[in-house]
């Protein structure tokens, strides 16, 4: 019985050579991951006496191949630069494929080691009334390795009443360029000293330890702005604050314009204060930011469009005619919207001597009345404020056949 399960165990393990067992083994003189533009071996080690062959890529092409010895080839490979597969093959009896041995084969990974991280730098939000708060650093990873790297955030806090470090614990950072990893502090911490690492199969590197005083990294988050109100020349701007701050910043910038105003001689009275000199029929895009009496500038809040109210136009129109045999053609320039002052509703047209008032839709520049000697006529723009009497035109003459106009 002995006898007969040896014959049987040494069976299997025959077929198992034959049938479905890796027929070699391949690797790289560089290993699995090389930098970009490597140059090295790849080898592979038969364990069966077959036909050996070589090949390379993800759609398998042969290579010629070298011989190492009785048992081994290889293939030089040079300045790879992209990822690659190379695969090894024992030739076999092609009228027999079922029992054919299986192939091996090695994905190499090409990329860089890392850079060292630069512009290391931490922020301490503070979001709620108590003072508790979120340190986020962040900085900047260098160029791509395209292959995977460990980030890591070393922390070492120090409390108010210690100098030595009251807790020292590592974190996994992610991003890319930026990288970036968060951490909460204990109210009894006032200082941090923090270093960043990266680490690949290629290499690994680490910035210096950097100490801050989270006092002055503060942040408050971004102001609200609750509620803007216009009159024709200020605006009145009503904010809201989840943590009670010292300053506050207001940019302004007109519709289409490129560059933010900063609010002169701001007055903040309940979170409430006024922006002055601003023009009639403007759309103004304001925004607030705000800042504990240390640390920075929180960011800016969300903008808020407003328009201010319209006023009476401020300028004369440029007016002008010409004349016909029985009329008079009265032409004007339209208004520029900084003169117009608000959205022309329609024109006046008076013609004083014949006690005629005409009236012309906002898309008219022009329209003709009874001809007439020595007389005054004047064009008046108006808004919803009101219209400005304008240019008179200047008396028509008594002879009015010198001025025909076909």
């Amino acid at each position: 019985m002995t006898l007969m399960w040896s014959i049987l165990t040494s069976l299997l393990l025959l077929l198992q050579s034959c049938t479905g067992d890796k027929s070699c083994e391949i690797w790289s003189s560089a290993g699995d991951v090389v930098q970009r533009g490597s140059t090295f071996r790849v080898y592979c080690t038969f364990r069966l006496k077959c036909k050996p062959s070589m090949y390379s890529g993800h759609k398998p092409r042969h290579q010629d191949h070298q011989t190492y010895n009785s048992s081994t080839i290889y293939l030089d490979v040079k300045n790879l630069t992209e990822d690659f597969t190379y695969s090894c093959d024992c030739g076999h009896d092609s009228s027999n494929t079922e029992n054919k041995p299986d192939s091996c084969g090695l994905d190499i990974f090409v990329g860089y080691p890392p850079d060292q991280p630069t512009n290391l730098s931490c922020i301490n939000h503070v979001s709620e009334q108590n003072l508790s708060s979120a340190v986020v650093c962040s900085w900047a990873s260098g160029r791509k390795t395209y292959i995977k790297n460990e980030q890591k955030l070393w922390v070492r806090t120090f409390t108010h009443d210690a100098l030595e470090g009251s807790e020292f614990f590592g974190l996994t950072a992610k991003g890319s360029p930026i990288v970036r990893a968060a951490f909460t502090v204990k109210s009894s911490v006032q200082v941090i000293s923090i270093q960043a690492s990266v680490t690949n199969p290629l290499g690994s590197a680490e910035t210096q330890e950097k100490n801050y005083s989270l006092s002055d990294i503060m942040m408050p988050p971004p102001p609200v702005l609750h509620q803007v109100d216009c009159s024709s020349r200020s605006c009145s701007i009503k904010m809201k604050e989840n943590v009670p701050t010292h300053h506050l910043d207001i940019n302004y910038k007109e519709e289409n314009e490129e560059h933010w105003t900063l609010n002169p001689n701001l007055t903040v009275i309940n979170v409430s204060t006024h922006v002055q000199s601003l023009q009639p029929y403007r759309t103004y895009h304001f925004r607030v930011r705000s800042k504990f009496r240390t640390g920075l500038w929180s960011d800016w809040s969300k903008t808020v469009s407003k328009r201010t109210q319209e006023e009476a136009p401020a300028r004369a129109l440029d007016v002008w005619y010409a004349v016909h045999r029985n009329s008079l053609r009265i032409y004007w320039k339209k208004l520029d919207i900084s003169v117009a002052q608000g959205h022309i509703l329609d024109y006046i047209i008076t013609v004083y001597n014949q006690s005629l008032t005409l009236n012309a839709s906002s898309d008219k520049q022009n329209i003709s009345v009874p001809f007439c000697s020595n007389c005054d006529i004047t064009v008046s723009a108006r808004n919803s404020r009101g219209a400005l009497l304008l240019l008179k035109s200047p008396s028509i003459p008594l002879e009015p056949k010198l001025f025909l106009c076909q």
